[in-house]
């Protein structure tokens, strides 16, 4: 906005009566620094499931609704190799329902979303958090706490038949044509007949003494709610004088559903409950992979919970759910290694495949994951690909697995050297250098049998081999370069101080470009026990960097948010030439003109439009966040900055041509702006 107002400003303001060519060729001189500015794109993110909201399972498909994601469709059919389908982004997806071939989602920023054939096919705009269908109606609780009673036969246009007023709703459950909703602090049940939705009536209320329920649900006679601090039982045989039953207090802050007489409820654990009597007992019961609460669906003798991703459970027998597959997706992503069709990614889970064919649209197409000795799962820090092999660094293990089939990557080996975290590692023919506590160098010639071949005793970090030089850094010590020539005895040839903490780098032959303390350091090791900086670069409000990637004369330098894009041709005065705003930003790989960055998601980034064209000047674009409130913070302030500095340029350019005309008029020249080519040399 504000440079398409300065170039107006320019175009309106700066020609003179003398120069009727100023105004355009300074518009032209704003458009292109515009058009360079938009050089660096976002052209897709891959699809979690860390954030799903509601699960609804048919025919062997489950449709997530799943926050800022929007919806996915994942096939479960075969439970160990769960795979996403499709995704459909929207606002914020939190509630979802499917009819035959229509899907419905309530989207807290863009209301009710018709879905069919994983497009939008009609919406209603009221923000909405729940939605239920029962008998053609589409009843959706508004994000006031109104519920609204949509006919949706024609699913295109969805019609307001009626509402009703019950502003604290929190929860929505609908039998038929009675809706059971609770809201309020203390909690406050209500029963509403729907039958005639243009005039709904309250058929009673019953006073709970909690403050927040977690789940809600209705089966025959008899409601459930689910609080904090414990699981509730009402009988609601009469609707206008609800009662209290029964108090279970293991199943606090959870979501469940109800079968038969039997409550499938995910807490920190997954737990089975016999309530056929006044006395709810539990039958079963089993470890999660994630200790957060969690949707729950059962169909058959199968259920179905997403909440980090989506467990499978076989409950045939009550007694021992056993589980049957995992599609976890906890934490964020950590790191990322890119071969022609797949990016490989280290994160929440142990490895992660991503489709990359169609860069707008990353699919990912395959998993491994595996908990710990303690129970919780094993995340990864680091990742290589070479050929068919992946290997992945974490703080226990390093392994590694087969990806010839990469829908189903197969461990190969697991080793556990005597180091700390893996921070980072290089695979260099058949041995991994691996930076922890000490440079490891690992024998990975057997993928299946990893072995040591030898440790250099020094605080090790990121690693890059070049030659029989490896390259390391530390917080003490900043830049170490260490001989490898010889395998089984590494030896320290120097080290360079640098100011600040180093947090990343990569050698390109005998130049090593060094990342950390807000800056980009280009280091000549021509002379390996003389190092010296030859040139250096700020990267302004740019800290916590995470990943340095040198391709051609172009860096590509990574950060908690964002990545900066600097041209390193002249290594004595490197320049930043782009900036993208993303934020929980880990590792970064580039491939042509795409980089491919772990943040939450993998994001894909076209660095310029061709692999020859690369952009001549500075400039700074914003990207999405995900809608973090830090992002939209610094959007609104860029927005801000930029407004005014439109502005004030925009002014200043007025005044200035003002002046210039009155002294033009005075002496009666013309000038050179008449001249086609004074307008080209000043673009």
């Amino acid at each position: 906005t504000a440079s398409a107002f300065l170039c107006l400003t320019l175009f309106f303001f700066s020609p003179s009566p003398h120069n009727p060519t100023s105004g355009p060729c300074m518009a032209l001189l704003c458009v292109t620094y515009a058009a360079v500015v938009a050089s660096l794109t976002l052209l897709g993110q891959t699809v979690t499931l860390d954030r799903v909201k509601s699960i609804k399972v048919v025919g062997g498909t489950a449709y997530t609704a799943d926050g800022s994601s929007g919806l996915a469709a994942v096939d479960v059919r075969n439970p160990m190799e769960m795979t996403i389908l499709w995704n459909l982004a929207m606002g914020d997806a939190r509630g979802v329902e499917v009819a035959g071939s229509t899907i419905y989602v309530a989207d807290a920023i863009t209301g009710l979303q018709v879905v069919q054939a994983g497009s939008v096919v009609g919406r209603y705009s009221d923000p909405c958090s729940e939605v239920y269908l029962s008998a053609g109606i589409a009843y959706v609780r508004s994000l006031e706490g109104v519920i609204l009673a949509l006919d949706v036969a024609d699913p295109t246009t969805p019609k307001l038949l009626g509402s009703y007023n019950f502003n604290a709703s929190k929860n929505l459950f609908v039998v038929d044509t009675t809706v059971y909703s609770l809201g309020g602090s203390p909690l406050d049940l209500q029963i509403i007949d729907f039958s005639t939705p243009s005039d709904p009536v309250l058929l009673g209320s019953l006073g709970i003494d909690k403050f927040t329920a977690t789940s809600f649900r209705v089966s025959g006679n008899t409601a459930y709610v689910g609080t904090y601090s414990s699981f509730l039982i009402f009988d609601v045989t009469d609707p206008s004088a609800p009662s209290f039953t029964a108090e279970y207090s293991e199943g606090g802050n959870a979501i469940f559903v109800i079968v038969d007489n039997t409550v499938y409820l995910a807490n920190q654990r997954f737990r089975i409950i016999d309530v056929s009597t006044d006395t709810p007992l539990l039958v079963g019961l089993a470890n999660r992979s994630s200790t957060n609460r969690g949707f729950v669906q059962v169909e058959g003798t199968t259920a179905y919970i997403a909440g980090d991703g989506i467990q499978v459970f076989d409950v045939a027998n009550a007694s021992n759910p056993m589980l049957l597959g995992d599609f976890n997706r906890p934490g964020g992503a950590k790191d990322v290694a890119v071969s022609g069709d797949y990016a490989y990614i280290a994160g929440g889970a142990l490895l992660q495949v991503v489709d990359i064919k169609n860069p707008a649209v990353p699919r990912i197409v395959g998993f491994y994951s595996e908990n710990t000795d303690g129970g919780a799962v094993q995340t990864s820090t680091t990742v290589q690909v070479v050929g068919s092999i992946v290997y992945v660094g974490t703080c226990l293990y390093f392994y590694t697995f087969d990806v010839s089939t990469p829908s189903q990557p197969r461990r190969l080996g697991r080793f556990k050297p005597q180091f700390n975290c893996a921070i980072g590692f290089q695979i260099v023919g058949t041995i991994a250098y691996v930076g922890s506590s000490g440079l490891h160098l690992l024998d990975v010639s057997k993928p299946e049998d990893i072995t040591t071949i030898s440790v250099y005793r020094a605080q090790a970090g990121v690693v890059s081999v070049s030659g029989t030089v490896a390259y390391t850094v530390n917080m003490f010590e900043g830049l170490i370069l260490i001989d490898v020539g010889n395998t089984s005895a590494p030896a320290r040839i120097a080290s360079l101080r640098l100011p600040g903490i180093v947090e990343a780098l990569v050698a390109s032959g005998t130049t090593v470009y060094v990342a950390g303390a807000g800056s980009l350091f280009v280091i000549d090791a021509a002379t390996p026990s003389a190092p010296s900086v030859i040139g250096s670069v700020e990267l302004r409000d740019f800290t916590f960097v995470k990943d340095v990637v040198v391709t051609g004369d172009t860096a590509v330098v990574s950060g908690a948010k964002g990545v900066r894009v600097i041209n390193v041709s002249n290594s004595s005065a490197p320049q930043v030439l782009e900036s993208y705003a993303l934020t929980k930003v880990g590792g970064i790989a580039v491939v042509g003109n795409m980089a491919y960055v772990a943040n939450d998601r993998m994001s894909v980034l076209e660095l310029w439009e061709s692999s020859s064209t690369r952009p001549p000047t500075p400039g700074i674009t914003e990207g999405d966040s995900d809608n973090d409130d830090d992002e939209l913070a610094t959007l609104l302030m860029i927005t801000g900055i930029s407004v005014v500095l439109g502005l004030t340029v925009g002014i200043a350019v007025f005044k200035w041509q003002v002046r210039r005309n009155e002294r033009e008029d005075a002496v009666g020249q013309d000038t050179e702006m008449h001249d086609p080519q004074t307008c080209r040399d000043m673009v």
